[in-house]
């Protein structure tokens, strides 16, 4: 018996024409109108931050919904003593420039010597918080006393995943800054935390450091 196969596929139309010419002569004008002549200075693009900010109502729609997003945000810190926490930080709302400025000072009274001393920063967004990293404070050396300690930057991360519907590029999501989509990026939601911990001083100027001797091995 014959097998059946059916009807032959369609051939494909074939390409058009390619005038090989007209396309060099494309190329060659458009390398012509975009290569630096000879005598002009040569351009290095510089990002900064001092330059002023567009107007929201100059901005496309999608950029005017991610500022709008950002205002909807906030940022706080729990600070935690032996893994409980002990104080807040107010709720602040993100700038432009995505820095936030606590510019608090908290003043724990101890007994012991800590084992650990850590920050928690979370996102604010209605009424929902969500933890975003835990950052681990060393605990200071006895000679580190309040006055004298400068500030220490604390690198963070998250791995959480937020995505959006505007032109932000949200978290462990791979976009891409090419028009054809390719060399895709994927950014993390990271930050710097800065603070300083520092043991107080009493009236007569002593230290208020529990015994050395407590000190625990291992201490983060």
């Amino acid at each position: 018996s014959e097998l059946e196969l059916g009807e032959e596929p369609s051939k494909p139309s074939p390409p058009e024409w390619l005038d090989e010419e007209a396309l060099e002569e494309q190329v060659r004008e458009k390398a012509a109108s975009i290569r630096r002549k000879p005598g002009e200075p040569i351009l290095i693009p510089e990002l900064s931050t001092a330059g002023s900010v567009t107007a929201s109502e100059q901005c496309p729609r999608g950029e005017i919904s991610r500022r709008e997003d950002v205002l909807k945000r906030s940022v706080f810190v729990k600070v935690l003593y032996n893994n409980k926490e002990v104080s807040r930080t107010d709720s602040r709302v993100l700038n432009s420039d995505f820095r936030v400025h606590f510019g608090q000072i908290f003043n724990l009274k101890i007994v012991n010597w800590p084992e650990c001393v850590k920050l928690q920063v979370f996102e604010t967004v209605g009424s929902s918080n969500t933890l975003l990293a835990e950052v681990f404070v060393p605990i200071p050396d006895t000679i580190v006393l309040t006055g004298s300690s400068p500030s220490e930057e604390l690198e963070f991360s998250s791995d959480q995943r937020v995505m959006f519907d505007h032109e932000g590029v949200g978290s462990d999501v791979p976009f891409s800054f090419e028009a054809d989509g390719s060399n895709k990026l994927v950014l993390l939601t990271s930050g710097k935390l800065s603070c300083c911990v520092s043991w107080a001083v009493a009236d007569n100027s002593i230290p208020l450091v529990p015994p050395v001797a407590q000190q625990h091995g291992g201490v983060h």
